[in-house]
């Protein structure tokens, strides 16, 4: 199944904080990538 855009934002701009030295906002992206990471395994995981 693929992956919600947000998902692939998240990572995305994680990589990119990441390139330009900014911890704050890498961990900052990384907090709500896994919070949305855990909504979607919730949804998926009702659905089955």
């Amino acid at each position: 199944m693929p992956q919600p855009t947000v998902i692939r934002n998240l990572r995305a701009a994680v990589s990119v904080a990441e390139a330009h030295d900014d911890p704050a906002t890498a961990d900052l992206l990384t907090e709500r990538l896994g919070a949305h990471e855990k909504q979607v395994w919730m949804m998926r995981s009702m659905q089955a």
